[in-house]
């Protein structure tokens, strides 16, 4: 791991990765980041964009093999609130195609939180392509999160 971004939280690295992604630049990155977390999450892409472009692929190599590691065994058994917390935050969309495949009780909580949405119509996956499942589902990490930074407007609190 590139020593711009070893020491960062998992929350912060999945920022510099949606940046590094969309190729956000570090300014930009950090106004749109609350708290001490902009600061750490704007140096490392700064770093990251003055390394040697060897450098840069191998971090951002580092950085998706953290979203891309397979669901932990026992997701099952997790606390179905923690599973909700997380899910709830995604878009629907992504909440299927992350759900496909898992355990009944991973689904169930997808399903709950879909209904919650009142967005409950669709199975889980069932609106995509095996192919673009299985996409999907390359980064669908519950504890690493990929987040691409947007910018604030004036509705935004915090």
């Amino acid at each position: 791991m590139h020593a711009a971004v070893a020491a960062l939280s998992p929350e912060e690295k999945g920022l510099v990765l949606g940046a590094l992604l969309g190729r956000i630049p570090a300014a930009t990155l950090a106004r749109t980041v609350a708290g001490d977390a902009a600061a750490r999450c704007g140096a490392a892409v700064e770093a990251l964009a003055a390394a040697p472009k060897s450098e840069r692929a191998a971090a951002l190599a580092a950085l998706l093999a953290l979203v891309r590691t397979p669901v932990p065994a026992g997701i099952e058994r997790m606390n179905p609130g923690w599973l909700r917390d997380r899910l709830a935050r995604e878009p629907s969309e992504v909440v299927r195609a992350v759900s496909a495949g898992l355990p009944e009780e991973v689904g169930r909580v997808a399903i709950e939180v879909l209904a919650e949405r009142g967005d409950g119509g669709a199975a889980r996956g069932a609106d995509l392509t095996p192919g673009g499942v299985a996409e999907l589902q390359v980064p669908r990490n519950v504890i690493v999160e990929v987040q691409v930074p947007r910018q604030r407007t004036t509705d935004d609190k915090g």
